[in-house]
């Protein structure tokens, strides 16, 4: 019985926000179960449509809202190729500041995905990219968490042109 009514709760839900993406072989993946991939983990097809599919704002959204494992599955997608990587931090890059509004602890989850682009392995210019959210978070909104992220990146060694962007 509880199981019937929360599949009855979470189809509810996905009609109203519209959101059903068509996997592999045509079938329909639902946003409950796109959340549950998502949450465990787990990088297929069905993520990868659904990534594609986002808007910039709810890519952004979906940080600020912190969904367990959706860091990870961004930087997967980033990794498949140059043009996907650059998609997702110019996404991030262009509606961040829009999505945190002037709750100055939004920014943190932003500049926490933004350190770990420039710890990972891209191109320069996605990391020239993740390192100017990093410096506007640390000190254009002050953040005391992004300034402690800048130190260790900066303690670690990051490519000097990248140092120079993300200092004060």
């Amino acid at each position: 019985m509880l199981v019937r009514a929360s599949r009855r709760r979470c189809l509810a839900h996905d009609r109203k926000i519209g959101r059903v993406v068509t996997g592999l072989q045509g079938r329909s993946v639902t946003a409950h179960e796109i959340s549950n991939k998502i949450t465990h983990g787990i990088y297929d097809f069905d993520i990868e449509n659904y990534l594609y599919d986002m808007a910039p704002s709810e890519i952004s959204k979906t940080i600020l809202n912190k969904q367990k494992g959706f860091d990870n599955v961004l930087l997967v997608f980033m990794n498949n190729s140059e043009e996907q990587g650059q998609y997702i931090i110019q996404s991030i890059d262009q509606t961040y500041r829009e999505v945190c509004g002037r709750s100055f602890d939004s920014y943190d989850p932003f500049a926490s995905f933004a350190e770990k682009v420039l710890r990972g392995e891209y191109s320069f210019v996605i990391k020239e990219t993740a390192a100017n959210i990093l410096r506007c978070v640390a000190w254009d909104v002050n953040r005391f968490y992004a300034q402690h992220l800048v130190e260790g990146l900066l303690d670690d060694g990051i490519e000097p042109l990248l140092e120079d962007i993300i200092r004060a």
